[in-house]
C-alpha cells in the first residue's frame, strides 16, 4: 500500500454514448515522508526548548508573545494561554520597557545592539 491522490474526469465522447471517467493516480509517498520528517524535526525542537531549564520568550515586532516555554511561565508566574495573550512590556520593569524598545527598533533595522546583552528588570504576575 502506497498514499495516493485520485483525481476523476468525467470524458464525453459524443452525445448519448455511455458516461466514461478517466481516473489520475499521483504517488504521495515523498511528499508523506517530507511531511513526518518535518513533524519530526518539530517535535524535536519543541522537546528542546521546554526542556530548557531558561525562561524562552518569543514576541513579534510589535511585543505580542507568540512562544513561551515552561520555564518562563514558572519564572513570571503566570499561565501560559494568558502569557500568549499578553506583550513583553507587562512583564518589564518602566525603564527596561523603553531599552526593550529601541532594542528591538535596533532589530528591525538590522543594527547591532549597543552591547551583547542587555540587562532589564522583569516583574512577576504576583509582583
Amino acid at each position: 500500500e502506497f498514499p495516493f491522490e485520485l483525481g476523476v474526469v468525467e470524458v464525453t465522447v459524443s452525445a448519448g454514448e455511455e458516461r466514461l471517467f478517466c481516473g489520475f493516480v499521483h504517488d504521495l509517498t515523498k511528499q508523506k515522508e517530507s511531511e513526518n520528517e518535518l513533524k519530526r524535526r518539530e517535535h524535536f525542537t519543541n522537546s528542546i526548548i521546554e526542556a530548557s531549564h531558561d525562561s524562552l520568550l518569543v514576541t513579534d515586532g510589535e511585543g505580542h508573545i507568540i512562544r513561551v516555554n515552561d520555564a518562563a511561565c514558572q519564572k513570571f508566574g503566570w499561565m501560559r494561554s494568558e502569557m500568549l495573550r499578553s506583550k513583553i512590556e507587562n512583564m518589564l520593569s518602566p525603564d527596561s520597557r523603553q531599552i526593550y524598545r529601541e532594542e528591538v527598533q535596533r532589530c528591525l533595522k538590522r543594527q547591532k545592539p549597543k552591547k551583547a546583552q542587555e540587562e532589564i528588570q522583569c516583574t512577576r504576575l504576583d509582583g
